[in-house]
């Protein structure tokens, strides 16, 4: 992060999150990391993630926060439902 600009390598997709359910993976580190630390980032930041996999290679956090049903989930137990 350098204060505009983040690389969410495979954290956080346009459209969606990382996957969990490969070896070493965890839904509940994975939701620290996009509801603690991630979400906490200003709405302005612009997201580049690792991979792309449609039209839009990046949108700013605020754009993603409203329309990414993984970080429109509440607590742990909704994104878990979302990740199963």
């Amino acid at each position: 992060y350098d204060g505009k600009n983040l690389l969410t390598g495979d954290t956080l997709f346009i459209g969606g999150w990382g996957r969990t359910d490969l070896p070493g993976g965890s839904a509940e580190k994975l939701f620290a990391s996009l509801h603690g630390s991630i979400m906490k980032l200003p709405h302005r930041t612009v997201i580049y993630p690792g991979h792309d996999y449609g039209a839009v290679t990046h949108r700013t956090l605020g754009e993603e926060a409203r329309k990414n049903k993984g970080l429109l989930a509440s607590d742990l137990k909704s994104f878990l439902r979302l990740s199963a």
